[in-house]
């Protein structure tokens, strides 16, 4: 148990001091989870806090308005998904499902806001992909306004 324990808190440090560049095949076989093209990943309102780290394939994210499913985005690698329950007591604001072939390093809320803590890179991580995603949507606003 205390192996486990202890291993746990060196992966921890491994990624918090790390950032992706720690990603190495014993975090992938520790937090890694692979989805087949079309399943689904996120289902919106949903009480799950898991929080996805995108290291290969893309994601499209999806929100259902009058029973009609809108695309929000199309994620790829080092796109993080699930954040917004992380640091928001809701339910899954969207709905995120495997384009292709995804994989990606799953994280609880708790190991999350272990990493978190350990190094701010985790939060510059974040914002960058939201800001990512911020722009990707006001430009298709512009496109979808002309």
């Amino acid at each position: 148990m205390e192996s486990d324990y202890m291993k746990k808190y060196e992966n921890i440090m491994k990624l918090g001091f790390g950032g992706l560049e720690a990603i190495d095949d014993e975090i992938i076989e520790t937090y890694g989870k692979s989805f087949k093209k079309g399943e689904l990943i996120i289902k919106e309102g949903e009480q799950s806090k898991d929080i996805y780290l995108i290291l290969s394939g893309t994601v499209i994210v999806t929100k259902e308005i009058n029973t009609i499913k809108k695309v929000l985005a199309i994620l790829g690698p080092g796109e993080i998904v699930g954040e917004m329950s992380f640091f928001e007591s809701a339910t899954r604001s969207a709905s995120c499902i495997a384009d292709e072939d995804v994989v990606a390093i799953v994280f609880s809320s708790e190991t999350f806001g272990d990493i978190y803590r350990t190094h701010p890179r985790w939060l510059y991580q974040i914002l960058e992909s939201l800001s990512r995603r911020i722009i990707k949507t006001l430009n298709l606003l512009k496109i979808r306004m002309n």
